[in-house]
């Protein structure tokens, strides 16, 4: 459990608990942090951060690894260009994809996963659940943050104008 109002609950090294996990899952609001403390936790875990949002483009784009399952490949594709969204099952199989890349092998954090109870329950029938990162962060803080989101018109990087360090 994460609680960004506290400051005491900022460890230097991750708990006992998400070392023994294979599979993390970040939850809580769109821009509480669960990316950020993903990257970090990556880093600290060598785990593979798998983010369901990234992994849907590079299959746009072309750039996923190429053992990755072609006729999924057609399927996203084929949904995105009739401007479409991505079904829960699908958004799964991606998952099930990644999580059996060789990048995977000591564990792996899913960041944007599950987003909907019909993803959570496709989730439940594919993995066990070890670790759950919950984030908090206080209401106005958590706006201000939203409101900071900017992404670059030439590469596409996101980055944040706020600053919340108080």
């Amino acid at each position: 459990y994460i609680n960004q109002d506290d400051e005491t609950d900022h460890p230097t090294r991750p708990p006992l608990l998400l070392l023994q996990a294979k599979i993390l899952l970040p939850l809580r609001r769109p821009g509480v942090g669960k990316g950020t403390y993903a990257k970090l936790l990556r880093k600290d875990l060598h785990f593979n951060h798998i983010s369901t949002g990234d992994e849907i483009r590079k299959i746009l784009k072309g750039t996923v690894a190429p053992t990755f399952n072609k006729d999924l490949i057609e399927e996203v594709r084929g949904i995105v260009k009739a401007g479409g969204l991505v079904r829960d099952d699908i958004v799964a199989s991606i998952i099930k994809e990644k999580v059996n890349e060789p990048e995977s092998a000591k564990g792996v954090i899913l960041d944007g996963f599950p987003r909907t109870k019909g993803q959570l329950e496709a989730y439940q029938k594919l993995f066990p659940i070890h670790g759950v990162l919950n984030i908090t962060l206080k209401d106005d803080i958590l706006l201000e943050k939203l409101m900071g989101r900017r992404t670059c018109v030439n590469c596409g990087t996101g980055f944040n104008i706020c600053d919340i360090q108080r």
